[in-house]
């Protein structure tokens, strides 16, 4: 993503304003309690829709990211025999505009991190940067489509340490306070894919899945179906290496949200398993960053649209 660790996928619990997009919400807690809500915005009175794209804490207030702008080109094809233009023949490009968001050094910046389960695998991928010609810190590369005709040029950065980023998540206490019960939630940041004991697409993220990944988590989480929403999607890919599609795979989508309840002497315990989930992805293909996974996401407390229909000030 073109914006630092503090982004999170709209919630599926997320409700926007549909006029004016500064306007964010969150029904999670609501649904926790049984509250009604209004489908209008507090602030505006005008209709609210389901949130979607990708939010960024910016400011001490949550807001909606802006992805890169895309420009079309148009170019002329050649006849590889004569290398002159070939008549009737056009393509189209799509690709990124960078001109249109660059930062103060004038390049649009990607943001991105790369964990090591041990140090043998950090030697390796030393050892592919020196296979890149590694120059002066940096690696310069093409990537995408169209590269023999100019398109997709980079510059690879890595540093030591990841970025400072805001936020996002929230204790136990403060979600427990607000829901008026012990409850946590977790948030996909990344799709999922997660088979359950029979090979199948899983229906849900049962607890008894979640051990799977996750053994320290206590036996006393049960799953709240009433405040979980699951949106869905079909992620593929392209292998290199092989030249070949990736296989086509169900997956649980970016923003579904998950809501548990547990034993209140279990806090400690889960904890320590949260702190677990929240920096191990799950499911299948965590390599290529699926299954990320963002525990009591700030956004839920600091968006609750109750409080704001009952005359609370907005943070969006």
């Amino acid at each position: 993503m073109p914006f630092d660790e503090s982004w999170i996928p709209a919630p599926a619990t997320a409700l926007f304003n549909k006029q004016n997009d500064k306007y964010l919400y969150d029904t999670l807690f609501a649904l926790i309690k049984g509250e009604p809500y209004e489908m209008q915005c507090p602030k505006t009175g005008e209709r609210l829709e389901r949130g979607r794209g990708w939010l960024i804490f910016k400011n001490g207030k949550w807001q909606k990211a802006k992805l890169p702008n895309k420009r079309t080109f148009v170019r002329v094809g050649l006849n590889r025999q004569t290398e002159a233009a070939e008549e009737g023949v056009l393509y189209v490009i799509e690709a990124i505009d960078v001109a249109s968001h660059s930062n103060q050094n004038g390049a649009l910046t990607f943001t991105g991190f790369v964990e090591f389960p041990d140090a043998p695998c950090q030697q390796a991928f030393d050892a592919i940067l020196d296979a890149l010609r590694w120059r002066d810190g940096v690696i310069r590369l093409r990537i995408g489509s169209a590269r023999s005709r100019g398109f997709g040029e980079v510059i690879l950065e890595c540093a030591e340490e990841a970025p400072e980023s805001e936020p996002v998540t929230e204790s136990l206490e403060a979600f427990c306070e607000r829901a008026g019960m012990p409850v946590f939630t977790l948030l996909v940041r990344t799709p999922a894919i997660v088979y359950d004991a029979c090979g199948q697409p899983a229906e849900t993220l049962t607890p008894e899945i979640l051990r799977h990944y996750a053994p320290c988590l206590p036996q006393s989480v049960q799953l709240c179906p009433e405040a979980t929403r699951i949106e869905r999607e079909l992620v593929s890919g392209w292998s290199g290496a092989w030249g070949l599609p990736k296989p086509v795979q169900q997956a649980f989508a970016a923003g579904s949200v998950f809501s548990y309840t547990y034993d209140p002497n279990d806090t400690d315990a889960l904890q320590q398993c949260l702190t677990q989930l929240a920096t191990t992805p799950i499911g299948a293909r965590t390599a290529e960053g699926y299954g990320r996974l963002i525990p009591n996401s700030a956004y839920h407390l600091q968006q609750y649209i109750v409080q704001f229909q009952q005359g609370g000030k907005s943070n969006g």
